[in-house]
């Protein structure tokens, strides 16, 4: 499992999609109770559809969690909790489709 990043490279990290602006006061208010807020181990898997999409991003409020793909990460809990719902909400819409599909497959004589 990886170490919680230092208070300063954890700024870094929640702020990649900023551009190297500066953190607005609500988003260093919420990286603050982030940091005070219990963690989680997570995994999220590689994708084998997309080699190439090594990190998954998980924002709260403008701060934004790089995640790696296939190592155990230690996040708060409020980021584990966001991801679980969002891998839940894909899955039942990928098995929504699949059924559709099965459906669409008809045989006529």
């Amino acid at each position: 499992m990886e170490e919680q990043q230092p208070e300063q490279e954890q700024q870094e990290t929640a702020t990649e999609g900023k551009s190297n602006k500066k953190l607005t006061s609500e988003q260093k208010s919420t990286l603050k109770r982030l940091q005070e807020r219990p963690k989680k181990t997570i995994f999220i898997p590689e994708d084998p559809l997309n080699p190439d999409d090594l990190v998954v991003p998980i924002s709260v409020n403008g701060v934004t969690y790089s995640i790696p793909r296939g190592k155990e990460f230690e996040v708060p809990d409020v980021i584990a909790d966001i991801w679980a719902e969002s891998y839940s909400k894909t899955a039942a819409a990928n098995r929504k489709i699949k059924v559709q599909q099965e459906l669409d497959i008809t045989i006529r004589s």
